[in-house]
């Protein structure tokens, strides 16, 4: 191999299998990962339901704001949703992670 000063080698899988964090890492992107899916899923299908099915007074208000909610960037709500957080308790929780993921418009549009 050109360019490489050393072969290359699997030798830091073994260190980081022997450093007995792995596991603990999947679980938690596991955990994370399935409570985010279901919770988007709940409240999105919900949503998009009420929006495509149900007639109210402000359904075309309704359908205005998640389209105004796709044009911000999800950089501007960092800090905002790190100080609600960190008021509510939740900073470095399963719950800290995945509620900031659960309200998503995308969802919204791809389930109506």
């Amino acid at each position: 191999m050109r360019g490489l000063r050393v072969a290359p080698t699997l030798a830091a899988y073994g260190e980081i299998f022997d450093a007995g964090k792995l596991p603990y890492w999947y679980a938690n992107s596991f955990i994370t990962a399935t409570l985010t899916t279901a919770l988007t899923v709940l409240t999105a299908s919900l949503a998009a339901f009420a929006l495509s099915q149900a007639r109210f007074r402000l359904r075309r208000a309704a359908f205005v704001l998640l389209l105004a909610g796709l044009m911000i960037p999800g950089q501007v709500l960092m800090i905002p949703q790190f100080l609600a957080l960190q008021s509510a308790g939740l900073l470095n929780t399963y719950w800290g992670v995945v509620l900031p993921q659960v309200p998503n418009v995308v969802a919204v549009f791809v389930f109506k």
